[in-house]
């Protein structure tokens, strides 16, 4: 699943402001911190640093634009070195966790909204953290831990009656939802050996479930092998053996 992102805030303008004496670069005083991000759909798991995100900062705390950007390291650090007295505002783009479930948005295009902190420069050689950056993303998007396992069929006969095999299936859709939402969130297909894995994914609650037909009401129906789970460790693998079906 891939989501258009909207800009709460329209264009964002990066430029110096060379020629502004309050605030701004010329200055002996720096501004740094961490960035972490949570699962936008699962924010009570808990955050991790965030790599390679672009941090913001306007001169000014009024200000609509950014005057300058950097990147998170590979520790979600970051600084902005060379900076006068005055006030600064620290933003970064995050998605709102009220509009996580893509059911709530129009044409499944959740906001970006910006958050932000405001850094009081008194001392022009002066260090100041920023402290508490945290913002939300896709629980697919960037993460560290994965999900696996098989899906095993038993083939019957076309009045569903007679089992005519059994074997690990392969080419089956494989679903996950993030949180608690109600529309999945991905999905992928089993391999030949009827196996599965979905990576890149943030700590949080998920449930993972394929489809089996069912003898009751009928052959032609459906039901839901499901399983239900948290990953609470940023690298970790989450193996869910074999989840039984009839075909």
């Amino acid at each position: 699943m891939q989501f258009k992102y909207i800009v709460a805030l329209g264009v964002i303008t990066v430029g110096f402001n060379a020629c502004k004496k309050g605030e701004g670069e010329g200055g002996g005083a720096i501004i740094k911190g961490v960035l972490t991000a949570s699962n936008v759909h699962s924010v009570s798991s808990g955050s991790e640093p965030e790599a390679n995100t672009t941090i913001f900062i306007s001169y000014g705390a009024d200000r609509m634009i950014a005057d300058k950007s950097v990147k998170t390291g590979t520790d979600g650090s970051f600084e902005i070195p060379y900076l006068r007295k005055g006030t600064y505002k620290i933003f970064a783009y995050s998605l709102d966790p009220a509009l996580a479930n893509p059911s709530t948005n129009v044409a499944n295009n959740p906001i970006l909204t910006p958050v932000e902190k405001t850094i009081e420069v008194t001392d022009k050689t002066g260090s100041y953290d920023v402290t508490d950056f945290v913002i939300n993303k896709d629980a697919d998007d960037g993460g560290s831990a994965s999900i696996k396992g098989r899906v095993f069929a038993h083939y019957h006969d076309s009045k569903f009656q007679v089992v005519t095999g059994s074997d690990y299936h392969a080419d089956e859709d494989v679903y996950i939802n993030f949180g608690e939402n109600v529309n999945y969130g991905t999905k992928v297909e089993t391999s030949p050996d009827g196996s599965f894995i979905f990576n890149y994914m943030r700590k949080g609650k998920y449930s993972v479930y394929v489809y089996s037909r069912d003898t009751l009401p009928n052959p032609d129906h459906k039901t839901a092998v499901k399983m239900t789970f948290e990953i609470t460790d940023k690298a970790q693998v989450k193996d869910l053996g074999t989840f039984i079906i009839r075909k």
